[in-house]
């Protein structure tokens, strides 16, 4: 009996292999099938749209942000971001129920072709992505493309002292693109948007307010930090705290982050 029952066993477990392999062959060959629908006669190097008359609605959002460094005397901040743009390529549709139900499909960044979005108020950006050619993005059948880039980027900001050591800096990030003008691509900043088809921004920036408060020591006041922050519609704030030591990322109230890193010195 216990031999009939590993022999049946053996007979499923072959069904199940070989409908398996039946049925990752098929996803494959649908992928394939719009690869060379999509790409084939693609031409990188045209603006992507049908309609020339209207501009091509790109969305441009940092999604996180990791101040670094901010000099006081060159005026200037060092933050890590992670941009993410979606735009749509109208030469990049397809029929998802034509290819299997294949309704999106992750293609090398360097067959196709890409906004070139700048930050014109930076003053040196590092980008920290592998090139184009190890890049990929995902396409979805409606067009939509998606890209997530990692950059440190160090940006002009105006200083203000005096009201130090509670001062607000405001400092806005500038982005454009390098080549097109506004009658052939309009930036929404700031926002994500799964509707590429509607109103843009006429004002391509992002605006930080950054804080320096001198607190003496944050033992106990977390949420009044917080509230403070809240009040005056800070996005960072740099606290001068003298006694903490270690290192920790704690939450603070009002959706706010407290990062520290403290030594011993002798």
């Amino acid at each position: 009996m216990l031999m009939a029952l590993r022999s049946k066993y053996h007979r499923h477990s072959s069904f199940w292999y070989t409908f398996l392999i039946i049925a990752v062959s098929s996803v494959f060959a649908d992928e394939l099938g719009v690869y060379e629908a999509i790409l084939t006669n693609y031409n990188k190097n045209m603006l992507p749209v049908k309609n020339f008359s209207t501009p091509m609605v790109i969305s441009v959002e940092l999604t996180s942000f990791q101040l670094l460094y901010m000099d006081q005397i060159q005026e200037t901040i060092t933050f890590v971001t992670i941009v993410n743009m979606i735009w749509k390529d109208e030469n990049l549709r397809w029929n998802a129920s034509e290819f299997g139900g294949t309704s999106s499909v992750v293609i090398l960044y360097s067959l196709l072709w890409k906004p070139d979005i700048i930050v014109n108020s930076g003053l040196s950006i590092n980008n920290l992505h592998p090139p184009d050619e190890q890049r990929y993005v995902r396409v979805q059948s409606d067009g939509n493309v998606e890209l997530f880039s990692l950059c440190v980027i160090t940006n002009t900001c105006r200083m203000s002292i005096e009201d130090f050591p509670y001062d607000t800096q405001t400092c806005n990030i500038s982005l454009e693109s390098w080549t097109y003008t506004a009658h052939q691509i309009g930036l929404v900043i700031g926002q994500r948007r799964g509707n590429l088809n509607g109103t843009f921004d006429d004002d391509y920036f992002l605006t930080i307010r950054i804080a320096s408060l001198n607190v003496g020591s944050m033992t106990g006041r977390g949420q009044e930090l917080a509230d403070i922050l809240k009040k005056r519609k800070m996005h960072i704030a740099c606290v001068q705290e003298v006694r903490w030591k270690g290192e920790k990322l704690r939450d603070i109230g009002a959706g706010y982050k407290l990062l520290y890193y403290g030594t011993t010195t002798k």
